[in-house]
């Protein structure tokens, strides 16, 4: 195997996982506003009561 191909596939690979990273941290941002939302609802109901 030549040496460029080895530097393209790790390349390749760190960018992956790089895009990877980046849409797993938004996923997990909606996710915790979703859940702060509901939390919120849930405090709000138990306040009512």
């Amino acid at each position: 195997m030549p040496e460029s191909q080895v530097i393209q596939i790790v390349l390749a690979t760190f960018a992956l996982g790089f895009i990877a990273g980046l849409l797993s941290l938004k996923l997990i941002r909606i996710f915790l506003k979703r859940v702060r939302r509901l939390t919120a609802r849930y405090r709000y109901f138990r306040k009512l009561n």
